[in-house]
């Protein structure tokens, strides 16, 4: 009985919501924010199905098709839900710094759909590596390393992408409003604090809900969906608390200019460190292929590597252009040493014998 009303709510009800979210907030957004000349439509929203859809695969392969799904699910709910909100506090003009996207084809509330379905691709990666490389860690801590690992992502996507039209003709993916809110590398201090915190509040709110469904003896869908909404009222409460705390604390502090002026040369070292992701990808993936041919049921692998360094691909590039353009920039230093953590970790997995098989025993990780 349980089995069935899983497979009916993660194959039929949770699609068709989403579904019928994405055309109604398709239909709000499009009169106002037009498409720009230099974007067709949907590129951006092709451009994620794409990465997204080897990761999925991936994920259904490790876990099953209802909790790929129910996961899949989770994270864009969560997270997309999250960032409508800050976008709509924002307009509003209340509760420090804020956040808009000038563009987009479909919709998911406040957000283009692409960054909601996209945040799966961290998670999901982050999360299983963790699972798989630390088979016995608390639930608290597996939580932490993804938090951690999105960390080191944001750190330098970040500021690429909002400095990207300096090299682009098209406008930013987002653009944060000019407030007293303390920046980092240009960016809002707080918005790393919330990447740290997205991927560990999704992890956990996740192994405790839909991870333990099986566990819970009376009214399971009443715990789950409880848990759920209490997760993520938590996080949207403790990250804007931090957010507010941080611009009253250190208002307009702007700590570490990118330096993004005309001018110089790229020195030695830059050139070295502009080869050492690169490398570091092409190895995952050559490391991904000799383990498929040696190991039958490390197949599914490929895909997972494919989605992630693909991302890291479409990522990085706006980082490089920026890199290439502005040689006095260090742009660089912060791509190389925090993507050490993740394709470090991902490397580590295809290289060695793994314990486990997969996701499927989520729920046994202890809080």
């Amino acid at each position: 009985m349980l089995d069935a009303r899983l497979d009916k709510l993660a194959k039929i009800q949770l699609p068709l919501l989403i579904g019928v979210v994405v055309v109604v907030s398709t239909i709000y957004h499009h009169p106002t924010i037009p498409i720009p000349p230099s974007m067709p439509f949907l590129t951006y929203d092709i451009l994620v199905s794409l990465l997204v859809a080897p990761l999925l695969y991936h994920c259904f392969k490790v876990m099953g098709v209802v909790q790929g799904l129910l996961l899949f699910f989770t994270v864009v709910i969560f997270a997309g839900g999250m960032e409508a909100l800050w976008v709509f506090l924002g307009k509003l003009g209340i509760l420090g710094d804020a956040y808009d996207y000038p563009m987009g084809g479909l919709w998911f509330l406040g957000i283009p759909l692409y960054i909601a379905v996209g945040w799966f691709i961290w998670i999901h990666v982050f999360y299983f590596l963790v699972k798989q490389l630390f088979p016995r860690a608390t639930l608290l801590a597996v939580s932490c390393l993804c938090g951690l690992m999105a960390f080191c992502v944001d750190i330098w996507m970040d500021p690429a992408v909002v400095n990207s039209f300096l090299v682009s003709n098209s406008p930013n993916i987002w653009d944060w409003a000019e407030t007293a809110a303390p920046k980092l590398f240009t960016v809002p201090l707080s918005n790393f604090v919330g990447w740290f915190l997205i991927g560990a509040f999704v992890v956990y709110t996740y192994e405790i809900s839909w991870g333990q469904i099986k566990t819970m003896s009376s009214h399971p869908f009443r715990q789950v969906f409880a848990r759920l909404a209490a997760g993520w009222i938590l996080f949207v409460v403790v990250t804007k608390a931090i957010q507010i705390g941080l611009e009253a604390l250190l208002p307009n502090l702007d700590l570490f200019p990118l330096g993004l002026e005309s001018g110089g040369s790229l020195t030695p070292v830059q050139i070295v460190l502009l080869v050492i992701t690169p490398i570091l990808v092409v190895t995952c993936l050559v490391a991904s292929i000799w383990r498929a041919v040696h190991d039958k049921e490390s197949r599914k692998d490929i895909f997972l590597v494919l989605g992630f360094t693909a991302t890291l691909g479409v990522d990085l590039q706006m980082a490089y252009a920026l890199q290439l353009a502005f040689p006095s920039t260090f742009l660089i230093y912060l791509v190389v040493f925090p993507t050490l953590l993740p394709l470090g970790m991902l490397l580590y997995y295809l290289i060695r014998p793994v314990e486990t098989s997969g996701l499927q025993n989520t729920s046994q990780a202890s809080p």
